[in-house]
């Protein structure tokens, strides 16, 4: 079960680690910047239908960003107000150049240090971490473990109690595994 928010304190780290890559800022950043400038032109020039354009601006690059850069449900979805305020909140930090103090309090800055906590709780659930490899692309790491598969599942609803965590689980087979799975087709 993902973590709910009471208060707009807590939600903010969440939403910051929802917008831990560069590029999804830079799209909100975009799209914020649009949803300003329509609206300061639409009250300069009495052309109130461009207000109409607001939530298209906004919306359109911060879904591209969440769907295709970031690969997470949009925190507006859950939380419309609260996301609306720190879409603001954090573009106006980024403007005035005082957005990286935030993101490292909210721990978008903490991977490796939060990969070592992962590592403990992996090892005292019985799953030992093989390799890891921080990636780009559609995932942000690749992860080889070893266990026993209840234990693997477990681990991986512990990871997602915590929220802001996606993963993919493969089961992998070694030559001697795959050669008896091959035999078997004859």
């Amino acid at each position: 079960m993902a973590k709910t928010y009471a208060t707009f304190a807590t939600f903010w780290p969440f939403y910051l680690r929802e917008h831990s890559r560069p590029q999804t800022r830079a799209l909100h950043y975009l799209g914020t910047s649009l949803v300003v400038a329509i609206a300061l032109f639409a009250l300069a020039t009495q052309r109130w239908w461009l207000f109409a354009a607001v939530p298209v601006a906004g919306y359109f690059f911060a879904w591209i960003a969440h769907f295709g850069i970031e690969k997470n449900r949009p925190a507006t979805f859950t939380y419309p107000m609260w996301s609306l305020a720190a879409d603001f909140r954090m573009w106006w930090l980024w403007l005035t150049g005082r957005i990286g103090p935030e993101l490292e309090r909210a721990g978008v800055k903490d991977s490796p240090d939060r990969f070592e906590a992962f590592k403990s709780m992996a090892e005292a659930s019985g799953v030992s971490i093989k390799s890891a490899h921080w990636t780009t692309g559609a995932y942000d790491m690749v992860l080889v473990t070893e266990g026993p598969e209840d234990a693997a599942m477990t681990l991986n609803m512990k990871v997602a109690t915590l929220g802001n965590v996606r993963t993919q689980t493969l089961r992998g087979f070694n030559i001697t595994e795959m050669r008896k799975l091959v035999a078997g087709l004859k």
